[in-house]
């Protein structure tokens, strides 16, 4: 699943550009990953429709990538959205994902003095 919206973000800047990835502790029980790019951007138009199965604007592909990001993150409980998005400027996309493992929630790792 990463793998496939790290590919979607690097194919998005062909003339390159920059990608960050990040994470947080969004609520108990909670992770949220995001992953952020400085590529071509997804109009409000498409941003709607690009987690539709066959939906691409990519010449050459099926559309089959976010759609399966999606349905596999449905699956696991998870959820995923385009949080930011500007034609020209990039695309940030989120995943939230639980974080509990065989029914206990996980606990965050110890803050550092600098997150403090």
């Amino acid at each position: 699943m990463f793998v496939e919206l790290i590919s979607s973000a690097v194919k998005a800047m062909p003339k390159g550009g920059w990608l960050q990835i990040g994470s947080r502790w969004a609520s108990e029980g909670e992770i949220e990953i995001w992953i952020q790019d400085t590529g071509a951007g997804i109009s409000e138009a498409d941003q709607e429709r690009v987690f539709d199965l066959f939906f691409t604007r990519r010449e050459g592909t099926l559309g089959f990538g976010l759609w399966w990001v999606k349905t596999f993150l449905l699956q696991q409980g998870g959820a995923i959205v385009v949080e930011n998005s500007e034609v020209g400027r990039g695309t940030k996309v989120t995943v939230r994902l639980s974080a509990i493992h065989r029914g206990e929630p996980a606990t965050p790792a110890p803050r550092t003095k600098e997150e403090e």
